[in-house]
């Protein structure tokens, strides 16, 4: 008996909790978010942390790529518009030119733009995957968060299943319509699917909100008991976030 706690109090201490992933998550995200441009060794340093992170999530690797590939379209339509930007990295008015520009300069930081969003995305559908929402929202509480934020955190989590569902429906249907997509060249039947997913979601998004305020939604908190955090379960946390801070400062 002695022993088997012994393994059970052992392997919690290298479990992430829904607090203590909320925090490697929020500080990661801020981490690569500081990182200068074109610092592309730092990228890969942070990838090999993402990874590490999912290890730890107990996530199924798959799972995760496929939600991640369901939101590349976005990914890649915030990456497109630094094409628009006049000097890159430092004008924020993206329409200053009326075409975009395809310099060198440009397109490297296009890439590193959907390398910073990949990789924070990457980090939120963890995050999300590995505790249920109810989870989340009480360890967000925890936490002091804002309660706009929180209830933002869970309403896109338990969209994201509605999303890949509505998805799945759509590729479905062009497949028995005799749509066949053997390679990303055919972009033409790929944006249309992408441009058909962003109508439905807003779409559907729209009557979730008209159902809620008919249904009388005033904000409630589902709060389920709070669960003691010790030390040890501290221990993985603080080492994630030591990680990301010694890459993000020492020169690679």
């Amino acid at each position: 008996m002695r022993s088997s706690e012994r393994m059970s109090g052992s392997s919690a201490s290298f479990t992430l909790l829904p607090a203590g992933h909320f925090l490697v998550t929020a500080s990661v995200i801020f981490i690569v978010a500081s990182t200068p441009a074109l610092f592309w060794h730092h990228m890969l340093a942070f990838a090999i942390l993402a990874l590490c992170l999912l290890m730890a999530s107990k996530v199924s690797f798959l799972k995760l790529v496929s939600r991640l590939v369901l939101l590349s379209p976005f990914l890649t339509a915030v990456a497109l518009s630094s094409l628009f930007l006049s000097v890159p990295g430092k004008s924020v008015d993206i329409w200053h030119t009326a075409l975009p520009s395809f310099s060198p300069k440009h397109l490297q930081f296009a890439a590193w733009l959907f390398t910073k969003a990949l990789l924070s995305t990457w980090l939120l559908l963890l995050f999300g995957m590995a505790h249920s929402p109810v989870k989340i929202g009480s360890a967000m509480r925890q936490l002091h968060v804002p309660a706009f934020f929180v209830e933002l955190i869970e309403m896109t989590i338990r969209y994201m299943g509605v999303f890949e569902r509505d998805f799945t429906r759509l590729r479905m249907t062009a497949l028995a319509r005799g749509l066949k997509l053997k390679h990303l060249l055919q972009i033409a039947p790929l944006g249309n699917l992408a441009g058909a997913q962003f109508l439905r979601s807003m779409e559907h998004g729209e009557r979730i909100h008209l159902a809620m305020q008919a249904r009388g939604y005033s904000s409630p908190v589902q709060v389920e008991s709070k669960q003691e955090v010790g030390i040890q379960q501290l221990i993985l946390p603080v080492c994630f976030i030591v990680i990301a801070l010694v890459i993000r400062i020492c020169p690679l």
